[in-house]
C-alpha cells in the first residue's frame, strides 16, 4: 500500500509571494517623487544659497558625491564578482575577502558598530 500525497492544499507559487515586496516600495517611491514634484512646482525659491562647508560651489559638491558613489558602485560590483567566483585567480573565500566589506564588525578592532 502506498501513501497518497496531500493534494488538498496546493503549494504556494514562490513568485506570487514576493510581488508585494516589489509593489509596495515602488508605490512609496512613486508617492515620494510625486509629492516632491508638486512641492517643487508650488514652492517659490527664496534666493538664499545654502553653502556646504569646504566646497566653493554646488558643482564641486556634485562632482565629489558622484565620485564617491562611483567608487562604492565599483566596490559593490567587484565584491559581488569575487563572492560568486567570477574573478579568475581569486578564490571566493567569502569570509576573508568580502566579509570586511559586507560586515564591518568583522574588521580588526570590531568596526564602528560595537560599543
Amino acid at each position: 500500500m502506498t501513501a497518497q500525497p496531500d493534494v488538498s492544499s496546493p503549494a504556494p507559487d514562490r513568485y506570487s509571494l514576493g510581488i508585494g515586496k516589489l509593489i509596495v516600495p515602488s508605490l512609496i517611491g512613486g508617492l515620494v517623487a510625486l509629492t516632491l514634484g508638486v512641492y517643487g512646482r508650488l514652492h517659490h525659491p527664496t534666493g538664499v544659497v545654502v553653502n556646504i562647508a569646504g566646497f566653493t560651489s554646488a558643482g564641486y559638491v556634485k562632482s565629489w558625491l558622484a565620485t564617491i558613489a562611483t567608487f562604492f558602485a565599483i566596490v559593490q560590483v567587484t565584491s559581488a564578482l569575487v563572492m560568486y567566483g567570477k574573478v579568475p585567480r581569486v578564490r571566493p573565500l567569502v569570509d576573508r575577502q568580502v566579509a570586511p566589506v559586507v560586515r564591518p564588525d568583522r574588521l580588526p578592532g570590531g568596526g564602528a558598530g560595537r560599543h
